[in-house]
């Protein structure tokens, strides 16, 4: 057998030096099958895979906790300036309300002497409407 095979390399050798417009290549590759039936293997493969699945989850874990927390600080960010926006007019609206009040008030009572003390009056009266008010030091 072993000489039957030697008989049949040299054939084989003498054959491929014949034909010199071809190239010959002898390629080992190995046997998966039996590869992946290794226990040792198998116990390899699972860890990896074990630790692999482990590792992603916990980078996705990570990443989508500091996209939430952008989009919060940012969505904070938007809401506060629309409430500034918004308390800032509701401010000013108020702070005109009270200044329009004031202003009719203060038109109201213009026409009125103010008592302050014993016998002293603030009045804004106009000087025609003094003939009814004898009590103003101004004009007595």
């Amino acid at each position: 057998m072993i000489v039957t095979r030697k008989v049949e390399l040299e054939s084989l050798g003498s054959i491929l030096c014949e034909v010199p417009w071809m190239k010959f290549r002898v390629i080992a590759e190995p046997d998966l099958s039996l590869f992946i039936k290794d226990v040792r293997i198998q116990a390899l493969i699972q860890k990896i895979t074990k630790r692999t699945v482990v590792d992603v989850r916990k980078q996705i874990t990570e990443e989508f906790s500091e996209t939430i927390t952008r989009t919060m600080t940012q969505l904070v960010k938007e809401m506060t300036k629309t409430v500034d926006v918004h308390l800032s007019k509701v401010e000013t609206s108020v702070v005109r309300q009270i200044e329009a009040v004031s202003h009719v008030k203060a038109i109201a009572t213009a026409t009125v002497c103010q008592p302050l003390g014993k016998d002293d009056y603030l009045c804004s009266c106009p000087p025609h409407h003094h003939e009814h008010h004898e009590h103003c030091p101004k004009y007595t």
